[in-house]
């Protein structure tokens, strides 16, 4: 599985990293209701080589996108003002 594909099913919500239980469950070829546990411990609950591999993917992921926000946090914090911006502009427009 590659990095990118994973990183493709990352989502920021309010802050949070997140990823959506019906995109891990594809990529551990699982059913969705298997997957309860945290990320870091998905590979022990499924105890398969594609739950080890899936989960090393993930993680370095995740790991990718920070140390990426960290090294471009000027272009991180760029990208909130200018959703912030949208926002209010999409509130000033609805009000019309």
């Amino acid at each position: 599985m590659l990095i990118q594909e994973i990183k493709s099913k990352i989502f920021e919500i309010k802050g949070s990293k997140v990823m959506l239980d019906f995109d891990l469950s594809r990529m551990y070829e699982t059913k969705n209701r298997t997957l309860k546990q945290g990320v870091a411990m998905l590979s022990s609950v499924l105890k398969s080589q594609k739950a080890i591999e899936v989960n090393i993917a993930i993680i370095r992921a995740f790991v990718f996108l920070r140390q990426y926000a960290l090294s471009h946090g000027d272009l991180t914090d760029k990208l909130h003002e200018l959703g912030k911006n949208i926002i209010n502009s999409l509130k000033i427009f609805m009000k019309q």
